[in-house]
């Protein structure tokens, strides 16, 4: 209690366990059962409203995940040389599924129960939020609030100078014919130059500018996509034939060697009217 009216007398309030527990719970069954007809929504009776809203977030996204497909697939195929296919399905597609189902949850969370029960105002009057503030707005109203700012601050621009370093070195690679350490000059030509380009689509049309040139290099790499998961396929079902081929083979060997070491060898020793011999000439003809 006593430390309780001491949050409260500095502006901060617990945050209810309970109430994330279920809504994590109750937020990945909704996402499981609306899965299918979420996918295929495209907000059809929505009008123009609609389609403002699937360009802004649905069509936005797809095309700028697809965007980066190229980049943050070979960066983490080439980290993740030595790995399994298993342990590579879990530790790029699953682990972070889970860590993202947390953030959402718990972040996602606490600024719902905020807004709900009038500990924060989150939303404009008009019912838009800003998407630039509503971040630091929640982690400001948290415990130690200035320190989470300024950690959150830094940590957007180490994700930033990480995601410019990798894609310069991806392109390094790719612009050098594969090698897998390309010179530091090329990786800086690279950084530069994407940095040229991003602040020439900023000045030329700002956001919109990036997202409608996501979009468009989205479009045409998603043939290419799938070109790449057919042949991946392919690749898998090749490679799986051609270690059941070895084991074959393998086992061939060890049922020769097998042979040779219990009918072969003792024949020869026996001798040469016994059954074993009989046997051994047998098998030979």
């Amino acid at each position: 209690m006593a430390r309780a009216a001491v949050r409260r007398g500095h502006g901060h309030r617990a945050r209810p366990t309970q109430f994330l527990l279920g809504e994590f719970v109750q937020s990945i069954g909704q996402y499981v059962q609306g899965f299918v007809g979420l996918a295929f929504d495209t907000s059809a009776f929505a009008g123009k409203s609609g389609q403002e809203w699937q360009g802004a977030w649905t069509t936005f996204y797809w095309g700028w995940w697809m965007s980066w497909a190229p980049f943050v697939g070979i960066f983490i195929a080439r980290i993740s040389r030595g790995r399994t296919v298993r342990q590579f399905v879990l530790g790029v597609l699953f682990v972070p599924t889970l860590l993202t189902f947390l953030w959402f949850a718990i972040m996602g969370g606490t600024a719902l129960y905020d807004q709900l029960h009038g500990h924060a105002d989150l939303i404009g009057a008009d019912g838009s939020v800003s998407v630039e503030q509503v971040l630091f707005q929640l982690l400001g109203s948290l415990p130690a609030g200035t320190v989470l700012v300024i950690g959150a601050i830094i940590l957007i621009g180490v994700f930033f100078v990480t995601s410019a370093d990798s894609g310069a070195l991806v392109m390094g690679m790719i612009a050098t014919g594969g090698q897998i350490e390309p010179k530091n000059w090329i990786r800086v030509f690279f950084a530069g130059v994407t940095a040229l380009v991003a602040v020439a689509l900023l000045l030329a049309g700002g956001l919109d500018a990036l997202k409608t040139a996501a979009i468009t290099t989205a479009l045409p790499f998603s043939i290419v996509m799938i070109l790449m998961c057919w042949s991946t396929v392919i690749a898998f079902t090749r490679e799986r034939r051609a270690y059941a081929r070895a084991e074959r083979r393998a086992l061939m060997s060890d049922l020769a060697e097998f042979y040779q070491q219990e009918v072969i060898d003792p024949a020869e020793r026996a001798p040469r009217t016994g059954p074993i011999q009989k046997l051994a000439r047998r098998m030979r003809h």
